[in-house]
C-alpha cells in the first residue's frame, strides 16, 4: 500500500509451483553509526537470531491470538471478522473491539515476532480458486506476449504478474471487488498505516529448480544495492519498516516441500 511515499500492502500470492528451499529473509541492517560502508562485514551469527523485544510471544501477551507457531502468533480470521462485525463502524476510533485488536497487532508487528498469520482469512475457498484461475490466465496470456522476468530470475523460469491489482480489476470486476473486500486485509492494514494507505499487488510463482531469493527487505530499501543503501543515514532504515506493510495470501496448501518464502521472525 503506497502513495508517493505512504505505505503499501504487498500481498503476495503463492502458487503450487514452489519447489526449493530459500534463504531467510532478513530486516535491513541498522548501522551502529548513522552511516556504514557497504564493505562492512556481516554481524556474527548470533547477532542474527529472533529477538522478541517483549518477550517471548504468549497468548497471554496477545490475548486475541489462539497462541503462537515457532514464535509466530496464530489468529483465527473467522473470530476476529466476527468480532469486528459486531460494530456498525468495525474500523473507526470509537469501535473498542478494532482498538483492542489493532493495538495488539501493532505489538506483534512492533516489539513482537514481526510477524502474524491469520487462519480463514478468506473462508470462501471458491472465490479463491476463482480469482487464482483468472491469475492463471493473465500469466498465460503475458508468457505468449513474451512475459517477465522478477528480481531474481530471467522471464520464462518463473511466472509473475506485476500490477496484478489492476489487472484482475479490469478483467474481471466483480470478482475483484468480492476478493479486495476483505474486513481483515482492511483492518491489518489499517491498524498499521492508518487510513489512507494504497494498495500494490503482484503474483509470484516460483517454478521447481529455479533460483532462490537474495535475502532483502521489501520496501522501502529493499532491492537497492548495498552500496545505495549505505548512503541512507539509520533513522531511515528504521523508519522503512513502518512506511509499509506486506502480506501474503495463500490460495493452496504451502508446505515447506513447496519452498515457501523463508523470512526471519
Amino acid at each position: 500500500m503506497h502513495s508517493a511515499l505512504a505505505s503499501r500492502l504487498l500481498p503476495r500470492l503463492p502458487r503450487p509451483l514452489l519447489s526449493r528451499p530459500l534463504p531467510p529473509r532478513l530486516l535491513s541492517t541498522v548501522p551502529a553509526s548513522n552511516f556504514t560502508s557497504p564493505d562492512a562485514p556481516l554481524p556474527p551469527p548470533e547477532d542474527l537470531q529472533p529477538r522478541h523485544l517483549s518477550g517471548p510471544p504468549t497468548r497471554e501477551t496477545y490475548p486475541h491470538s489462539e497462541g503462537s507457531v515457532d514464535d509466530i502468533m496464530i489468529y483465527d480470521g473467522r473470530k476476529i471478522h466476527d468480532l469486528l462485525s459486531s460494530s456498525s463502524a468495525p474500523l473507526q476510533p470509537s469501535c473498542a473491539a478494532f482498538n483492542a485488536v489493532a493495538s495488539e497487532w501493532v505489538n506483534v508487528l512492533r516489539d513482537g515476532p514481526g510477524v502474524l498469520v491469520f487462519k480463514n482469512a478468506f473462508p470462501d475457498h471458491y472465490m479463491l480458486d476463482a480469482v487464482s484461475r483468472e491469475f492463471e490466465s493473465i500469466i498465460l496470456s503475458e508468457e505468449i506476449d513474451g512475459g517477465s522476468g522478477d528480481h531474481f530470475a530471467k522471464a520464462g523460469n518463473n511466472s509473475r504478474i506485476w500490477n496484478a491489482h489492476e489487472k484482475l480489476a479490469l478483467k474481471n470486476p466483480a470478482l475483484y471487488v468480492h476478493y479486495y473486500n476483505n474486513l481483515l486485509m482492511s483492518a491489518v492494514s489499517r491498524a498499521w498505516l492508518g487510513p489512507h494507505y494504497q494498495l500494490t499487488a503482484q503474483v509470484n510463482s516460483s517454478h521447481p529448480g529455479s533460483a532462490a531469493q537474495d535475502p532483502h527487505c521489501d520496501y522501502h530499501l529493499g532491492f537497492r544495492s548495498n552500496e545505495e543503501v549505505a548512503l541512507f543515514p539509520t533513522h531511515a532504515h528504521r523508519m522503512s519498516q513502518f512506511l509499509t506493510l506486506q502480506g501474503a495470501v495463500a490460495h493452496v496448501g504451502m508446505p515447506l516441500e513447496a519452498g515457501p518464502t523463508t523470512f526471519l521472525p
